[in-house]
């Protein structure tokens, strides 16, 4: 079989320019570009566009690797859908090994399905397939992630690729081509689901102010579940808080005039948080959402 190169295209510029870099590298003919479609409206119309733009331009499909194998994203669960069908009562958001349950049955699952279907794992372990090489697109500031899906996919005998990491790409943005990168990036900081569940304060502020009615379903959901997706710390002490609690903070904090946007510094933002009493929590946390 000849080698084919699957480039996870995740909806960030990251990912992009890697899955240029290889189509350029290995020939089109021998690249797949894998992506997990997300619920129109948990992720940006903006992102859909860019992922067609970026296919387009290398002359390739998309394959899906959706959860159950939905096709049409608007039947796709949400990440508070898949949250409240998986904690079975658990009261968390997480599963027992840590990993966010969006995560896990959202990606995760869909894409070791698709490896299992289309490249089969050995029996042994760590026996490499000569077949396949996985790309990523984790940049130099994402050692620990390189580290942990190396080691992950290696276990189960794929070997994986980092070019951004490794610095061996050729284009830094992919404007540079003429494809204007998501107009998301002029908020957030990545392509995650609006609403992340493994996301710090700040994601959940600019979502209360940009997309109240996620942060509605999101204050819903963990109701239902009996879980908070967040800890704070309030008069010397560590506790969780719930979004329900946090609304009225935002909502002063919004009257007050704070920008909605992740696109500024993480310390000054915990240091307006002190204004509202809370004196220490996860301001932002790295994306760790790409499968």
């Amino acid at each position: 079989m000849k080698q084919k190169h699957l480039v996870l295209l995740s909806g960030g510029e990251s990912s992009a320019i890697v899955a240029i870099h290889v189509a350029k590298k290995y020939g089109k003919e021998n690249v797949l570009l894998l992506n997990h479609n997300i619920r129109t409206g948990m992720e940006h119309d903006d992102i859909k566009r860019f992922k067609q733009e970026i296919a387009d331009f290398i002359g390739l499909p998309i394959t899906y690797a959706n959860i159950d194998g939905i096709e049409n994203p608007d039947d796709i669960p949400d990440q508070f859908d898949v949250c409240l069908s998986a904690s079975n009562g658990n009261g968390a958001f997480t599963s027992p090994n840590g990993m966010a349950l969006c995560t896990a049955f959202l990606k995760t699952k869909p894409f070791h399905d698709f490896l299992h279907r289309n490249f089969p794992p050995y029996p042994e372990l760590f026996t490499e397939h000569t077949d396949l090489i996985i790309y990523y697109g984790f940049d130099e500031n994402e050692k620990d992630r390189v580290m942990r899906r190396s080691g992950l996919l290696g276990a189960m005998g794929y070997k994986t690729k980092y070019p951004i990491f490794r610095k061996e790409v050729e284009i830094q943005s992919t404007s540079e081509i003429g494809i204007k990168p998501p107009s998301t990036y002029s908020v957030f900081k990545h392509a995650n689901c609006i609403g992340c569940l493994k996301a710090g304060l700040l994601h959940w502020y600019v979502t209360y102010c940009l997309r109240p009615d996620v942060y509605d379903k999101g204050s819903d959901t963990e109701q239902k579940i009996g879980y908070c997706i967040h800890r704070v710390t309030r008069n010397g002490v560590t506790d969780t808080i719930s979004l329900e609690e946090l609304r009225p903070i935002f909502m002063q904090m919004q009257l007050d005039g704070v920008p909605a946007t992740e696109h500024q510094s993480d310390k000054k933002f915990g240091r307006l948080l002190r204004k509202y009493q809370i004196e220490q929590c996860n301001v932002n946390k790295p994306c760790e959402c790409t499968e």
